[in-house]
């Protein structure tokens, strides 16, 4: 299923690309930097760093207001916290948004509202007190996100701070076979550069 949505989704947005030339549809790519936390629920919180890309489609229903989809997917590495190391493969969003743009000239600020499912794939979990390493599994959770930006013609500038739900998973301690339990609250903010078409 995973593994059948991106393509789906790429092809949607090169079959709306002629649409968008009306100007109800707009189509949206782009890059940024990302700026992780996790904090475990009994623990401190932890940041790291990182890069995203999207791509997105925006069904205008005027020159003030639209709603589309974005698939949003973000790589970072995550530091040491209390004697465990997190390496972070990637969070995948699958997000509805909202855009409200203000004024119709060359520069256009606008406001954005983006929810959806997010896949955290948390990586690899060091423990270095024990002396092992656990690769955890990948969960999907829901999440939300304000947005801000400024419009250049075809490229935009924008910010996003993403509230995602908590990420619970459990496996064994291989060396005491005890069950261990990890609760975390995942956060990002990113910084976006892209294109509008």
């Amino acid at each position: 299923m995973k593994k059948i949505i991106l393509p789906s989704f790429l092809i949607l947005i090169l079959n709306l690309y002629v649409k968008a030339q009306e100007n109800q549809i707009s189509l949206s790519v782009g890059i940024g930097g990302a700026h992780l936390s996790v904090k475990p629920v009994n623990g401190e919180k932890e940041d790291g760093l990182g890069v995203n890309i999207y791509f997105g489609v925006l069904y205008n229903f005027n020159k003030t207001f639209g709603v589309g989809l974005e698939l949003n997917s973000n790589f970072a590495v995550i530091g040491r916290f209390i004697g465990v190391d997190t390496k972070v493969s990637n969070i995948n969003a699958f997000i509805v948004r909202g855009k409200y743009s203000f004024g119709d000239s060359d520069i256009i600020p606008y406001l954005g509202i983006l929810a959806g499912l997010y896949e955290i794939r948390p990586g690899r979990l060091t423990l270095h007190s024990q002396n092992f390493v656990v690769d955890l599994e990948s969960k999907i959770t829901v999440g939300f996100a304000p947005e801000v930006g400024i419009q250049f013609g075809h490229l935009q500038f924008s910010t996003s701070y993403h509230k995602l739900g908590i990420y619970k998973s459990e496996f064994l301690n291989p060396i005491s076979g005890n069950p261990v339990s990890i609760e975390e609250k995942y956060r990002i903010w990113q910084f976006n550069v892209g294109l509008t078409f």
